[in-house]
């Protein structure tokens, strides 16, 4: 044989056997470490993924709005060449019926959300939601991944989550999605409630982190079940139904049944003849949330006075005028069930209160409808002599055909005095009662020549004006426009106060808008108590009269108010003057004339640390770079409740709150915006990444158009925040313009603002310095950065971009949106897809 052929042959051989042992050893050790690696980021993924699952559970409870949750079950493996390696790994997702019971109220179900990756190369836990919390379980480990939020010591939410599916394994995608079916009905509770949990595990867990809340006393375990007792604590139910699916979209009919009807008033009333008693149901479900639409009938002493449907808070009202003396029923019947109020109606009064109540005319009075008209009464309090102010007085009358009155109530001025403004509709007798601290007076008034009583005394001319409905459901207390033509019009106040609005009896709030009386185009807005699904009400236009009666800003609805607060590094409680359902607030720092802080240590914003409904808490934080000291300075701030409706008279407004991230989320706008509106986005309390918390963080948007925009959650110091970082980010759309109304106006700059101060003019100037919230709406730069203001006055303001103490302090040029108003209460109405249809009669002589 060939020697020299013979050692090529063994060198391939050899070379061959070092490439194929070589690949073995990677085979056998590399690429289990490579894929292990994968597995790890997978997990820590997925771990996000599922802690959003309990966020998003809380926010579709709170809103009534779907929530989707989009997880990557499956694991995705490198395709490693001459490697053998899987593609791809499942995920399996199933859940777990657990049992609930709230003593006194119900046994219900809810269930446990687990999701566990079947991996090649690492332990494959299991990450369980259940009860708002998630927990990450493995043999030998244990993981709170997300805390619960069901539970706090005066404050209960059980949610109960139906999941619609058991098991199954994907390699892809799976959206989770939520629906709330019942929802927005809250109690105040004492008594016990058990729950089954997913394991031993889980229920040790629960049981020590409720006993440090209601105490060890309070809160028990045996086996995977926990007790807690709990004392007097607000509690709501929330039934979710809870869908797995691959294209996310799930068509969802269900809606809560009555099952109980609640009385919302007391049970009996002693009262005088003229009092109006309101008196209320309403109408639950079987987890005692409210049920709107439900039929509900009113019968007086056996007489059917009032059928129609609850509202929105599944409640229904009648309002009993006591008129005839004696003892009443009155039941609201259900399909489910019915409540009865008793009412005694006692003769006309005499004072026993500790108060001395008097009228200014005396007890008597004869009103001359053809001379005075509208007549404006006095009634005082004192005490051993001396004037009482704000002391609330209720008026009523025994006869209200005859005369309309405002108010019904109302607090005293400094004189002891509260003005009650009369109108006369017909000739006759009616006594008007004041009563305070237990003490009444009556004033018996007269009418005459009030004419047929067609019109109320002293008007002449009236239109009966027809208001459809063009929407599938009822109208409550809704602002709708009255266009006229007043050129036409026999009015005879210049500013066409003469002009009011009756629905029957009632006198209906109204407001002129200014500028438009005289010409061809007078808008008068009215607020209309009720109008039915697809139906017609009828109103009534009184005009021509020697007298004026003034606008009233009841017509429009409190949607929100303005305030500049100084805050520095320590929480401040900031008490609203209105009471809201479900507020959020946007807030920007004032600096003080000449200051520049951007990149330097003094650089500092603000952080919304808890909202309520009377009030919020904020305070000033700097990044982890800053010099240590938070200055106090003045933080401007707007406040404005959840939902679409406009602001004033049309400036269109969604307000709303999310789940933000630490990258960029697109929110979908529901309101019909003409053009890109201004967009306002705001944390609304520290953000977090699993349990560790943060306050360095304030919310950016960018992108926005007239459907919709994107918002992130940005951090100090870090161009590239986590996408695990997880907070809720409040946002006000509002489209841009200037309200007459409020004398709010609502605009986004050109791309033109950078780190040194930009003047902005208003408009229209304000009368006094208004509060100017600003915020970034867009990112052509790179560093983290915010909004600040500075040099606030009636005719504008001036603002810049500001980075945090990390950065260099120069910036590009960005976009800011920005809103103005005055530091008060902010007026708004009712949004409807299609506006009523308003048909105006023809004119009647009185």
């Amino acid at each position: 044989m060939d020697s020299k052929a013979v050692s090529p042959l063994i060198g391939f051989v050899l070379l061959l056997a070092i490439i194929m042992g070589l690949i073995g050893v990677m085979q056998a050790q590399l690429v289990p470490a490579w894929n292990r690696a994968v597995e790890a980021k997978h997990m820590d993924e997925l771990s996000y993924e599922i802690a959003d699952l309990s966020e998003s559970i809380s926010i579709a409870a709170s809103t009534g709005n779907p929530a989707k949750v989009v997880v990557d079950a499956g694991v995705r493996y490198p395709n490693y060449y001459v490697l053998l390696s899987p593609s791809k790994g499942s995920g399996t997702v199933s859940s777990k019926v657990l049992s609930v019971n709230i003593s006194g109220i119900g046994n219900y179900t809810t269930s446990a959300i687990v999701f566990r990756p079947n991996y090649f190369y690492s332990p494959s836990p299991e990450l369980v939601y259940e009860h708002s919390a998630v927990f990450k379980i493995e043999s030998s480990s244990f993981v709170v991944d997300s805390g619960q939020s069901s539970f706090s010591r005066d404050r209960i939410v059980i949610y109960l989550v139906n999941a619609t599916f058991q098991s199954f394994a994907t390699t892809g995608n799976v959206n989770l999605v939520v629906y709330p079916i019942s929802y927005g009905g809250v109690q105040r509770y004492s008594g016990t409630i058990t729950f089954e949990c997913y394991s031993e595990r889980t229920a040790e867990w629960w049981n020590s982190t409720l006993a440090s809340i209601y105490g060890s006393s309070n809160v028990s375990r045996t086996g995977n079940t926990v007790e807690v007792r709990t004392s007097n604590v607000r509690l709501s139910i929330v039934y979710l139904e809870a869908y797995a699916t691959a294209s996310g979209e799930v068509e969802v009919n269900e809606k809560p049944q009555p099952a109980k009807v609640l009385k919302l008033s007391a049970p009996s009333y002693v009262v005088y003849q003229g009092v109006t008693v309101p008196l209320g149901v309403r109408v639950v479900d079987e987890y005692w949330n409210p049920v709107e639409g439900a039929e509900v009938t009113v019968s007086v002493d056996g007489n059917i006075a009032l059928r129609a449907n609850t509202n929105e808070r599944g409640e229904l009202w009648y309002y009993y005028q006591a008129f005839e003396a004696g003892t009443h029923t009155i039941v609201f019947s259900t399909g489910v069930g019915s409540v009865t109020y008793t009412v005694e109606v006692l003769e006309k009064p005499t004072s026993t209160g500790i108060f001395s109540v008097t009228w200014d005319v005396g007890d008597n009075y004869t009103l001359d409808a053809s001379i005075e008209g509208v007549k404006e009464f006095r009634v005082r309090v004192t005490y051993s002599g001396t004037a009482i102010s704000n002391v609330n007085v209720d008026i009523a009358a025994d006869n209200t055909s005859v005369i309309s009155f405002m108010p019904d109530s109302g607090l005293t001025d400094s004189n002891g005095e509260l003005a009650v403004t009369v109108i006369p509709l017909k000739n006759g007798t009616v006594n008007l009662i004041a009563s305070a601290g237990g003490s009444v007076a009556v004033l018996k008034i007269t009418v005459i020549n009030a004419g047929a009583g067609v019109c109320p005394a002293g008007w002449m001319y009236y239109r009966d004006i027809q208001i459809q409905n063009n929407v599938n459901r009822d109208l409550y207390n809704f602002q709708v426009l009255i266009t006229l033509n007043s050129q036409n019009l026999n009015y005879t106040q210049s500013d066409c106060s003469d002009i009011v609005f009756y629905n029957g009896s009632q006198r209906l709030d109204r407001w002129i808008v200014e500028g438009t009386c005289g010409t061809s185009n007078l808008k008068i807005w009215v607020k209309v108590p009720y109008i039915p699904s697809n139906g017609v009400t009828t109103i009534r236009m009184y005009y021509g009269s020697p007298f004026s009666v003034p606008n009233s800003i009841n017509t429009f609805d409190v949607v929100g108010e303005a305030g500049v607060v100084s805050v520095g590094g320590v929480e401040k409680t900031v008490n609203l003057q209105n009471v809201y359902s479900d507020p959020v607030v946007f807030a920007v720092p004032k600096l003080d004339p000449g200051e520049y802080r951007s990149g330097t240590t003094a650089a500092q914003h603000h952080l919304i640390t808890s909202v309520s409904q009377d009030s919020f808490t904020i305070k000033q934080v700097e990044s982890p770079s800053g010099d240590g000291t938070i200055t106090e300075t003045d933080v401007s701030y707007i406040v404005l409740e959840k939902g679409v409706y406009y602001i004033g008279y049309d400036l269109l407004a969604e307000v709303g709150s999310m789940n933000g991230k630490g990258t960029y989320t697109t929110v979908s706008l529901n309101a019909p915006f003409s053009g890109s509106p201004a967009v306002l986005a705001d944390l609304q309390g520290p953000a977090k990444r699993g349990n560790t918390q943060y306050e360095d963080v304030y919310a950016r948007v960018k992108g926005v158009s007239s459907t919709g925009f994107q918002v992130q959650i940005e951090m100090d110091d870090n161009s590239y925040p986590p996408s695990s970082l997880r907070g809720t980010i409040a946002y006000a759309a509002i489209g841009q313009g200037y309200d007459s109304l409020n004398s709010l106006e609502a605009r986004q700059t050109s791309d033109s603002i950078t780190d040194k101060f930009s003047q902005i003019f208003f408009t229209r100037s304000y009368s006094t310095i208004p509060s100017v919230v600003a915020q970034l709406v867009s990112e052509d730069g790179w560093n983290s950065a915010y909004a600040v203001t500075r040099n606030v006055n009636s005719n504008g303001f001036e603002v810049a971009v500001e980075e945090p103490a990390g950065w260099d302090g120069p910036h590009t040029t960005e976009k800011i949106a920005w809103v103005a108003a005055h530091q008060d209460l902010i007026y708004g109405r009712k949004y409807v897809e299609i506006m009523p249809t308003v048909s105006v009669g023809a004119e009647n002589s009185c």
